[in-house]
Formats: C-alpha cells, sequence, structure tokens
C-alpha cells in the first residue's frame, strides 16, 4: 500500500514550505535512505544528484523529478501532486502581480539558446568574457543561453558577430526563432522535418540529461535498425509519398547519432506489447530489432518496460510521445508528439504535466525492467525457431 501521508503538516502561508516539509518528512519516515539508493530506485529515473536538490531547493525542481522521488520512496503521488499545484498556482499568481518576472521558456528560446551557446564555445570564448564585450551580465549570457530568457531583439547581431556567425542560413535560423520567441501567447511549436540539418529533436536531444518515451505501435526512431527502419519507410509509402517516406526515415536515422555523444541522454522507453510481435518486415527484422533493444539494456543505456494496453485502457488511449527533460534544472520538460511529416513541441507547464503524468502512469502500470528484460529475451528465442 502506498504511504498517504503528507505528515499532517501544519498548512503555512507558504505552500512550498509545506510541501518541502511533507517531503523531508517522508523521507525521514522511509530511513533517510541514501541519494544514490534513491536513484537506483528510479531505475535511472533521477540521478543521486537530482535526488539531493529535490530535498535541498524543491521551488526549482519539475514535477515530473518529485513524482519520480516520492514513487520511490512509497509516497503518494497524488497527494503531493496536489500540494505542488497548490506551490505552483500560488507562485503563478505572484508573477502576475509583479509582471516583471521572467515567463516560462519556451522551445524557441530554448533552441535559440542551445544555438548561440555552441557558436560562443566553438569560437573559444568564455561566457564572461562574451558578457564583456556585449556589456551584459555574465548571469544574462546564461539565462539567454538556457532558455529562461529571451535575447532583445537588437542584442542578437552584435552577438552573432562576436561569434563569428557568417553563415547566411543560420544567422536567419536564429533570427526567425528570435521572432517567434517574442510573438504574443503560447502556440504549440510545430517543426516540419526538411532533413537538410539537425532537426528540431535533434537539436534539444542533444541537450537532453533524458528522454522519456512512450510508443504504442513502432520501435522509437532512434533505437531501430537499418532494416526496420527500411520496413516501416516501406509501410509509409502506402499513405504518403515514397520522397516523404524517404525523408521521414532519414530524419529519424540521423536522430540515432545523439546516443553516440560522449554523454548521451539516458533512455526510459515504455513499448507496448505489441510492438513487439512481427509486424513490420518479417520474423528475421524482427529477430534482429529484439536483439538490438537487448544490447542496448545489457550496455546500460536504456531503461526499457513492456506494457499491455489490454490490461489498461489509458495505452490504448495514449499517442506516442517524448518527454525530454534538458540538463539544466530550470528548464521546464518539453514534450514531442510526432505527426507524419512533422513534430509538435509542448512548452507550456498546461500542456507539458499531462503527459508527464501519463508516462509516470505507464511507468507504474508496465511491467518492471527486469520483467520486461525477460520478456524480451523469451520473444528473441521464440523467433529463433
Amino acid at each position: 500500500m502506498k504511504i498517504a501521508r503528507t505528515m499532517n503538516a501544519t498548512v503555512s502561508s507558504d505552500p512550498f514550505f509545506d510541501l518541502r516539509h511533507a517531503i523531508r518528512r517522508l523521507y525521514l519516515h522511509a530511513g533517510e535512505p541514501s541519494l544514490r539508493s534513491i536513484a537506483s530506485r528510479t531505475h535511472g529515473g533521477i540521478s543521486h544528484a537530482t535526488a539531493s536538490e529535490v530535498l535541498r531547493s524543491i521551488e526549482k525542481r519539475r514535477w515530473g523529478q518529485i513524482e519520480v522521488f516520492v514513487s520511490a520512496l512509497g509516497g503518494d503521488v497524488e497527494i503531493f501532486h496536489g500540494m505542488w499545484v497548490t506551490a505552483r498556482e500560488k507562485q503563478e499568481r505572484q508573477r502576475e502581480e509583479h509582471p516583471g518576472s521572467a515567463p516560462e521558456p519556451t522551445v524557441t528560446q530554448v533552441l535559440m539558446g542551445i544555438g548561440l551557446r555552441r557558436h560562443r564555445e566553438a569560437r573559444g570564448i568564455s561566457r564572461a568574457a562574451a558578457a564583456e564585450a556585449l556589456g551584459l551580465d555574465e548571469n544574462t549570457v546564461g539565462s539567454v543561453e538556457a532558455g529562461r530568457r529571451p535575447l532583445p531583439v537588437s542584442g542578437l547581431a552584435p552577438m552573432l558577430d562576436l561569434y563569428g556567425v557568417d553563415k547566411p542560413r543560420e544567422r536567419e535560423r536564429l533570427t526567425a526563432l528570435l521572432h517567434t520567441a517574442h510573438q504574443p501567447g503560447r502556440l504549440d511549436r510545430f517543426f516540419a522535418l526538411t532533413g537538410k540539418e539537425p532537426d528540431t529533436y535533434q537539436r534539444l536531444a542533444a541537450e537532453a540529461e533524458m528522454i522519456r518515451i512512450y510508443e504504442p505501435k513502432l520501435v522509437p526512431a532512434m533505437l531501430q535498425t537499418r532494416e526496420y527502419a527500411k520496413a516501416v519507410q516501406i509501410l509509409g509509402t502506402s499513405f504518403m509519398t515514397e520522397e516523404k517516406s524517404v525523408l521521414r526515415s532519414r530524419v529519424h536515422m540521423a536522430r540515432q547519432r545523439i546516443l553516440e555523444n560522449e554523454k548521451p541522454p539516458k533512455l526510459w522507453v515504455v513499448l507496448d506489447q505489441a510492438v513487439l510481435h512481427p509486424g513490420i518486415g518479417d520474423r528475421r527484422v524482427m529477430r534482429n530489432q529484439i536483439q538490438h533493444l537487448l544490447t542496448r539494456i545489457r550496455s546500460r543505456g536504456l531503461c526499457l518496460q513492456v506494457h499491455n494496453a489490454n490490461w489498461d485502457a489509458t495505452g490504448v488511449a495514449a499517442p506516442g510521445f517524448s518527454v525530454l527533460r534538458l540538463r539544466d534544472p530550470e528548464t521546464p520538460d518539453i514534450v514531442q508528439v510526432e505527426q507524419l511529416t512533422s513534430d509538435i513541441y509542448l512548452d507550456s507547464r498546461d500542456d507539458v504535466d499531462p503527459y508527464v503524468a501519463m508516462m509516470m502512469h505507464m511507468v507504474i502500470d508496465a511491467e518492471p525492467p527486469g520483467r520486461s528484460l525477460a520478456l524480451l529475451n523469451r520473444l528473441h528465442e521464440r523467433l529463433l525457431n
């Protein structure tokens, strides 16, 4: 039975104080386990450093991190989520009363910040040196690069000149992102798949600490073998032009380079069980695909769980999606929902939180990693015969 405790904390005028108090009491009730032990219980959901941050600075933690922490200690997730929502709602009211405070980062701000930081580093310029040359505070440059603060339109050209960005296409791309970031309102971000340069998913995933994926139909693109990807491409020609199907496959395969980075993101994948049965390609294609998944799991780069949608109606209704958690702890999670020729990116907390909650529902309902590994081995052996 889950521990349904807020530890009878006295309700104060500061809901974040109440949440911190409840988290601390939960930790004490669990016997004060080591931070590495907590991280181990989450199967890669959070690191021991993040567990420490949850205990120390709850205000800066995303709900997904708190949820994994609470679940690992046997706490009642719904109760703690209610406390977190109350605290964030008060924070929002304070922002409305003080409109000078910074808004939530958007996907376009994050993408622009990633691009600016990479150009600065490629030029060998330190953040402090850039700030001094541009007449800015070093923290301001850091906030812009993390996507937490929009850059003034007049500030882009001097920064690009300093970083030696002289290619017209790259200057146009960053300028377009800047203008989009300054548009009023919070619209879903649509990005077409062009195949001409790293797509939005690649740019964000390269900066991610962890990527959580739920996929009810296909093996995720980053984990597909070439044979499997080819079979998916052939299938795609039945409902789109061959040119678009080839482009989509090329973009998907390019995303696999993310896993070759020096510090690749952790992958936490929940697959519907139907994904693992022959249907894409022949038995040999699926056998090799499952072997590839097994190799990834054993190399400790992948946490995989198998979910049976027949047991849970939520799994049937859920679309495939990714939750990207960037390394900067103050940048909110970003959700990607894939379409045939474009992707939708959600950056508003009101849009992101339901996907994070659904992902955790799938994680809790699915087979744990050990049993999922055993299931993959059985399926692989069956396809050998």
